[in-house]
C-alpha cells in the first residue's frame, strides 16, 4: 500500500503556529517597552521633571531621537541634583 501525505496541509497548520507565536512575542516585547517607560518616568520624576516631560524624556532615550538640549539641562542641573 502507497500512503500519500498532503502536505499542504501540514505546512499551513505549521504556518499558523509561527503566526501565532510571532504575534505573542511582539505583544510581550511591547508589553516590556511600557513597563520600561512607566519605569524610568517614575525616576525622572524624582529629579522634579513634570510628569508629561519626564514620559518624553525616556521615551526619547528609548529611540534615540527628541531629547531636547533645555530639558536635559534641567535634568542634570535642578536643584534636586544640588
Amino acid at each position: 500500500d502507497i500512503i500519500i501525505i498532503d502536505g499542504n496541509e501540514d505546512t499551513k497548520r505549521i504556518l499558523d503556529m509561527n503566526i501565532y507565536i510571532a504575534v505573542d512575542l511582539f505583544a510581550i516585547i511591547i508589553l516590556m517597552y511600557l513597563i520600561i517607560i512607566d519605569f524610568f518616568t517614575m525616576i525622572f520624576r524624582i529629579t522634579g521633571l513634570p510628569d508629561e516631560n519626564a514620559r518624553f524624556q525616556v521615551m526619547s532615550l528609548l529611540t534615540g531621537c527628541g531629547f531636547t538640549t533645555h530639558e536635559s539641562e534641567f535634568i542634570s542641573t535642578g536643584e534636586e541634583k544640588q
